[in-house]
């Protein structure tokens, strides 16, 4: 069954907020209470989700490195035709620009 809108959003609001803190704080330090406070969500609503903030990072680390891992597999695929290669690297590139959040949290 697909996730709906809500839940899709609410996940996203809880990863940026997740990401944002990650920029100044160890991820041992991070409470599910200050991840909820900034996300402006209860922590029944985080606990639907996530069990703490060590499964929450594996889950953005997991989803990450699997889209990566599509655009370089695609890249991979087309890599006889030059233009298409290209425009997979470019793919992948963007795709780190867009998250760039994500990678700053991840090499915290």
């Amino acid at each position: 069954m697909a996730e709906d809108f809500r839940s899709r959003l609410t996940r996203q609001i809880i990863t940026n907020s997740f990401s944002e803190l990650l920029q100044t704080t160890p991820l041992s330090k991070i409470a599910v209470s200050a991840i909820c406070a900034k996300a402006s969500i209860n922590r029944s609503t985080f606990n639907r989700y996530y069990e703490n903030p060590l499964q929450l990072y594996e889950s953005i680390e997991d989803w990450f490195f699997s889209e990566i891992r599509e655009y370089a597999l695609e890249a991979i695929e087309t890599r006889a035709e030059s233009e298409s290669f290209k425009e997979q690297l470019e793919a992948i590139l963007r795709f780190y620009k867009d998250n760039y959040q994500v990678v700053l949290a991840m090499k915290s």
